[in-house]
């Protein structure tokens, strides 16, 4: 069907979902170290981009989901993997100050036009830090308390046990850097997907294709697809405001705002007309299901866009079919030309005289927004070519 997979991504700068493709470079990775690059290569560029690292989110990861674990589970991992840890994260933490001091002082020395700092320098600020190591994880645990998912202590977790995101709580921290923290380690799925993004169903990136059909052309909208009706909007359960539909295999769920303007459509079904024609009202079949009718209720849809979660579950958007493509799928052309007619050029019609578009300026007085013609009287007295045709005749004739 040629759908594009997409994934829900909650921009840093909004809090509206924006889609966008999973083959994306910021989200098709498992490399640990690529939002690592990635700020090494921005930092060269501008100083204020040094978290570039929080725009990369990757789809798999070595630890393991913490807020889809049950109580015990979590106690069997801290006991068995971070108690044995304690100076590796310990290092790991001098290492991650250093840098962070490193940069700070890299960024104010290119201010001031200043040579990068020595080993020498570096080597002091090593050692500073590990003599104020107990100093600054007092630090860090009383900026977690306030800032929870925001604060570098949690940023510091998540990258040394290798952690996927998690749903945040409460309220996001005014802080420019806590919200891109938050944005980076926060996540709306209860856990990591178990397979890629795509599953493999689809590599396009996005709904900019056009299909061509070899008598027709290029078409506006992509090839519609028969959908099963599973679920109609009244049942013996009662109403819904939208219908269940299968497509391709997958069940997926109408747009409630297109069909809530079929409330009110009870039309009985025409024996008269062959099957394909009882399909092309899609707001019927949609709102009851007919036992009588052969193969059942369908309707002609679109697939747009999909996406899958960390379940394996498949969510699909589609949108009804225009007659034209319908048309052009069960090579029908009285419908393409009907719908066609409307796009040739026409001469406009000429407005009745005296009117607003045809003032005409009265009965009585000529229009004077046309050249007058000229007579032949005129046209014969001004032309001294009209004059030697004549004598040219006259001497023929004699």
């Amino acid at each position: 069907m040629g759908i594009p997979m997409m994934v829900n991504d909650k921009d840093y700068y909004t809090t509206k979902d924006q889609k966008r493709s999973v083959y994306e470079e910021a989200l098709d990775n498992t490399d640990p170290d690529a939002g690592k690059n990635r700020a090494s290569s921005s930092r060269s560029s501008d100083s204020s981009k040094s978290a570039g690292s929080l725009d990369v989110k990757r789809w798999k990861y070595n630890g393991p989901s913490i807020s889809g674990m049950r109580e015990g589970d979590f106690n069997l991992y801290v006991m068995k993997t971070i108690r044995s840890r304690k100076d590796e994260f310990r290092k790991f933490m001098i290492d991650r100050l250093v840098d962070k001091r490193v940069r700070d002082e890299e960024t104010q020395s290119r201010d001031r036009y200043a040579r990068q700092l020595s080993a020498y320098r570096i080597q002091q600020i090593r050692q500073e830090v590990v003599q104020n190591y107990d100093v600054e994880k007092k630090r860090l645990r009383e900026e977690h308390t306030a800032k929870h998912l925001g604060s570098e202590l949690t940023a510091a977790i998540c990258d040394f046990l290798d952690l996927p995101g998690v749903i945040p709580e409460g309220h996001v921290n005014d802080n420019g850097f806590a919200s891109r923290l938050t944005a980076q380690l926060a996540n709306d799925e209860p856990g990591p997907p178990t397979t890629h993004p795509a599953a493999g169903l689809s590599h396009l990136r996005s709904n900019a294709v056009l299909d061509m059909h070899p008598l027709w052309g290029p078409q506006a909208e992509r090839t519609p697809v028969l959908a099963r009706v599973v679920r109609p909007r009244i049942t013996v359960g009662g109403q819904d405001n939208a219908a269940n539909i299968g497509v391709g295999g997958v069940v997926a769920r109408e747009n409630p705002t297109i069909a809530r303007s079929a409330w009110q459509d009870r039309s009985v079904r025409r024996d008269d007309l062959p099957l394909e024609e009882n399909w092309l009202d899609a707001n019927r079949m949609t709102q009851e299901l007919d036992p009588d009718l052969p193969n059942g209720n369908k309707i002609w849809v679109q697939p747009g866009t999909a996406r899958i979660d960390e379940k394996g579950h498949i969510y699909l958007n589609t949108s009804r079919s225009s007659k034209e493509a319908i048309a052009v799928k069960t090579a029908k052309e009285e419908p393409i030309l009907q719908a066609t007619s409307g796009a040739i050029y026409t001469e406009p019609a000429v407005a009745p005289p005296g009117t607003k578009a045809n003032a005409n300026f009265g009965v009585g007085l000529p229009d004077q927004r046309q050249l007058k013609g000229r007579s032949f009287k005129g046209f014969d007295g001004e032309s001294e070519t009209v004059t030697r045709i004549k004598e040219i005749m006259a001497q023929g004739r004699s």
